[in-house]
């Protein structure tokens, strides 16, 4: 199989680096599936915070983001120690931002995991509520690739 990150243009994405911890590991030494969408919420939390919508000044800004939807597509196990790199894109479509993700194993080339979240803007009240220009801004600067790797 070709290097997706190659294939895809990943190089250009987000991308979001992590060891996977003891921890996380079971005595089979595989990480637990639930794992997988906490590394896309710290994967998206750092994206956030490097595109200025969460900031130390405005946590509220992260009820932007909320999350309504998520799929996880399992491909080959992490274990411990693995180095990973959590590529993802975004994009919006009316009241929703989309986001895609793909973990990859550094420590053994391959795909581990490709997922996606689905996210509104939420009021004071939870209600669903539009997104502040500012952060519109920041999403429609971002680059979507409709090629992204769900067909590995």
């Amino acid at each position: 199989m070709s290097d997706p990150v190659l294939e895809f243009g990943l190089a250009e994405k987000f991308k979001y680096k992590r060891l996977i911890h003891f921890y996380e590991a079971d005595p089979m030494n595989i990480v637990h599936h639930g794992r997988y969408l906490l590394f896309c919420e710290e994967a998206r939390v750092a994206w956030a915070i490097e595109k200025g919508i969460i900031t130390d000044h405005d946590v509220k800004a992260a009820s932007m983001l909320a999350v309504i939807s998520t799929e996880v597509q399992h491909i080959k196990p992490l274990k411990f120690n693995d180095q990973i790199d959590v590529y993802l894109q975004v994009h919006r479509e009316r009241l929703r931002v989309f986001i895609d993700y793909l973990i990859y194993n550094v420590s053994k080339q391959e795909v581990a995991a490709k997922c996606k979240t689905v996210h509104v803007g939420l009021d004071e009240n939870l209600k669903i509520a539009k997104y502040p220009q500012n952060i519109l801004d920041i999403i429609e600067r971002e680059v979507w690739t409709e090629t992204w790797p769900w067909n590995l």
